[in-house]
């Protein structure tokens, strides 16, 4: 076999193993410079856009089904994101900007929809939603404040918004049709 042909062999065997991997559709990322960090995935229907820009911000994405969109942007330092969506046509939408903020966020089912902000210092966000058409908006800004949420059915719908310090609110929900309004000042 000519030198030629076995490198052209071994190109296509690397493109098919990079391929393969992508489909798998979990990826672990980290802007260890400070420098803008832009990423769009493509993957069994699957869409990641992630853009990162200041120093040691995290993101770790994982999703499986079909049709999961998440798009993220991170700004400032320290900043962590780990999400994992798993169903079909489910959105997960994610800004950070400030330092050490944190959001974990988990979707299970069909049409859920997550959207999720936080600006300044050290504030935490959970969300768990699993079934379908569940909708969760929360929205931080100031110091260590907390929300946890957790949707279980379908047709569910949450809003936080929490502004100023140490503030905390859980919101659990179970069944169909449901509604939360938490508001901190």
């Amino acid at each position: 076999m000519s030198l030629k042909r076995h490198l052209k062999m071994s190109l296509a065997a690397t493109a098919i193993c990079l391929l393969m991997s992508v489909s798998l559709s979990s990826f672990a990322f980290e802007d260890m410079l400070a420098e803008n960090r832009y990423l769009s995935i493509y993957s069994a229907q699957n869409h990641v856009d992630l853009i990162q820009d200041g120093y040691l911000n995290q993101a770790e994405i994982s999703q499986y089904g079909y049709s999961n969109n998440l798009q993220a942007e991170q700004y400032g330092e320290n900043n962590q994101l780990k999400t994992f969506q798993s169903g079909a046509s489910n959105d997960l939408y994610a800004l950070q900007s400030g330092y050490g903020n944190q959001i974990t966020a988990n979707q299970y089912g069909y049409q859920n929809e997550l959207e999720l902000s936080q600006q300044d210092v050290e504030n935490s966000i959970y969300a768990v939603q699993a079934g379908a058409l569940n909708y969760a908006n929360v929205t931080q800004s100031g110091y260590d404040n907390l929300a946890i949420v957790q949707q279980y059915g379908y047709g569910n719908s949450v809003t936080i918004e929490q502004y100023g310090t140490g503030h905390q609110a859980a919101v659990t929900q179970f069944g169909h049709n449901q509604t939360a309004v938490v508001m901190q000042y």
